[in-house]
């Protein structure tokens, strides 16, 4: 007999809270069977499917994204199949680097901010510290859009 959870110790398993795992099936992400109470069962796909949720959302995966790659796992092995696997993540593995590439200027910009020691520094320098983080933003705003 194949081991089967309830919501509260799929939570727990997983990490993830019960409205969390809810909010999945109702985005169809997972399909847990229903017990005779009508109370839902988990079973070890669903397991399965949770954790690559779980990876899926720490690196930045849209929802649909979760979809489609999920979507693509549960196809049979093909050559479309692959195809379309291998096309899907090396767009994810661009944006994520693009991604990395953004978050990188942003920290050697913070790093460049001038940051006063003392009160009266920061009251001296306001206008032009004022100008310099607008200028920080237009930069970053900029890069983000283009």
């Amino acid at each position: 007999m194949t081991k089967k959870w309830t919501i509260k110790e799929i939570a727990q398993k997983t990490h993830l809270s019960e409205d969390t795992i809810r909010y999945y099936e109702k985005e169809q992400l997972i399909d847990p069977q229903r017990g005779v109470n009508n109370y839902r069962l988990y079973d070890q796909k669903d397991l399965a499917r949770l954790k690559y949720i779980s990876v899926m959302k720490y690196a930045h995966f849209s929802l649909k994204e979760m979809k489609e790659l999920l979507n693509l796992f549960d196809h049979p092995v093909s050559l479309d199949c692959n195809n379309r696997s291998r096309e899907f993540l090396a767009n994810k593995v661009r944006t994520l680097e693009t991604t990395i590439q953004h978050y990188q200027m942003i920290i050697h910009s913070i790093q460049s901010l001038p940051i006063p020691e003392t009160y009266e520094e920061c009251k001296t320098n306001y206008d032009q510290m004022k100008r310099e983080i607008a200028e920080f933003a237009d930069t970053i705003f900029f890069d983000l859009h283009n």
